[in-house]
């Protein structure tokens, strides 16, 4: 994976993202919640190396609507795609079976911040390890390798959902 540009990132977010030794990203909410995210390499998908995206409340502990959590975490996303063209998967937490509601409130988080339709997006539901998961898929529509990779996602999607 290409080097993000904390520069850049803290130009458009909101809250100051900063890098920690591990290489996440970190950020502090003004209610005082920690927030970070990784970005762990996966596997090649339709031609393009495939990244684990994950947003983790290192605090565990719920806020109030706030949208600047929103605003960050898309500028950390739009900052990878800016230096990598390649693909991120987005699997959510299914310990307390809210997964679902997970997925659909960053997919309405990016929806709204992609003012340019650049980013395509899919999701599907697999088992793992015989538990359900709910995967997505973020890939910029001017990829050259958008089919192939979409193709792909859906055969490794419907192999791993036949599986109970």
């Amino acid at each position: 994976m290409n080097e993000l540009s904390l520069c850049r990132i803290n130009e458009f977010a909101p809250y100051i993202v900063v890098k920690t030794p591990n290489g996440d990203f970190w950020f502090s909410t003004t209610y005082g919640v920690n927030y970070s995210v990784a970005f762990n390499e996966e596997f090649e998908l339709g031609g393009c190396m495939a990244y684990q995206f994950g947003i983790f409340n290192k605090d565990n502990r719920h806020t109030p609507y706030d949208a600047n959590i929103q605003a960050t975490i898309v500028a950390i996303i739009n900052e990878f795609f800016r230096v990598n063209h390649d693909v991120l998967l987005y699997i959510c937490d299914n310990k307390d079976k809210r997964e679902e509601a997970r997925n659909r409130l960053f997919f309405r988080w990016l929806k709204q911040e992609d003012k340019d339709n650049k980013y395509c997006f899919d999701t599907s539901s697999a088992f793992v390890e015989g538990q359900e998961i709910i995967v997505s898929i973020i890939v910029e529509r001017n990829n050259p390798q958008l089919h192939g990779i979409l193709k792909e996602f859906k055969v490794v999607s419907n192999v791993l959902g036949d599986k109970p």
